[in-house]
């Protein structure tokens, strides 16, 4: 439980309880230490690991010998990835955890559209290197040539992007539209003036990223110029960094032709919090 739930709960059965939130963390953390004994964090991290029965690797830096990656999953998630194979999101976290780690964390969709944790990652960077060791050991999960994904679903981390084309060349590439509906709203916001305006020029952005005709999208993108004509730097941002290099990665138009099964954002709302404290009991806080 968390700290801060213990506390309630210790006040709610004792109303005369004197308890502060700072000796619960002490608390646990002599606690923790005493659990770990004379192993090292990272060797209480594996232990768990084997004790659990995780399927995992780690990647140790060539020169210094320190371990910089590592990857797990379940046993019963390679099963589910296993059978519903078709669609993949991958999202990077940020601070959970001491060391400030970025966490990958690999998604999966049933046919029923229900979430699972396919694996996760705690990469030392986020440089390419470390997401092709990754997707690389991702890739060594699939148990036969033919269930790879056909749709991977992410933000827009060019390093990732560029990784996934090489991994995984059979799958599509799709960009999270929540991430990109977002950048382009605070853009706006930041240099359209005055705000009447913003929900004219958001309207016409609406219409370019739900236009399901190709043949219909120049049309989307002449009525957002002219509603965005007023603010050229703007503009040119959605253009340069969205609609020319990346279009067909969002836009439903071309989204459209292959299952995605309605998943277009990477943002699905997945139940880590149970793994998360797994590996967080290693590493005394």
């Amino acid at each position: 439980m968390k700290p801060k739930n213990i506390l309630l709960t210790l006040k709610k059965k004792n109303e005369d309880n004197v308890t502060t939130l700072k000796q619960l963390y002490n608390t646990r953390y002599t606690y923790k230490r005493s659990v770990r004994g004379s192993r090292t964090e990272m060797q209480q991290l594996m232990m768990l690991l084997e004790r659990d029965k995780y399927i995992h690797w780690h990647k140790v830096h060539e020169s210094s010998r320190v371990v910089s990656d590592i990857f797990w999953t379940h046993p019963d998630s390679l099963k589910l990835l296993n059978a519903f194979s078709n669609v993949l999101l991958m999202d990077t976290m940020y601070k959970t955890n001491k060391y400030r780690l970025p966490l990958l964390e690999v998604v999966g969709v049933t046919s029923t559209g229900l979430t699972f944790s396919a694996a996760f990652v705690l990469m030392a960077t986020e440089c390419q290197n470390n997401f092709v060791w990754a997707l690389q050991r991702l890739r060594g999960l699939f148990l036969r040539r033919d269930v790879y994904p056909t749709v991977i679903v992410r933000d827009r981390d060019l390093a990732l992007m560029n990784v996934i084309e090489v991994v995984f060349p059979e799958a599509c590439n799709l960009l999270c539209r929540f991430h990109i509906n977002k950048n382009v709203k605070a853009k706006c916001k930041m240099l359209v003036h005055p705000r009447e305006a913003w929900d004219v020029v958001m309207k016409a952005w609406a219409t370019i990223v739900d236009c399901t005709d190709c043949e219909a999208f120049p049309k989307c993108v002449e009525k957002f110029e002219s509603a965005s004509l007023g603010w050229p730097i703007f503009l040119e941002y959605v253009q340069k960094t969205w609609i020319k290099p990346h279009k067909e990665k969002f836009v439903s138009a071309w989204t459209n032709k292959v299952m995605h099964m309605g998943n277009t954002t990477s943002n699905r709302y997945v139940v880590i919090y149970n793994v998360y404290l797994y590996v967080k009991d290693c590493f005394v806080d």
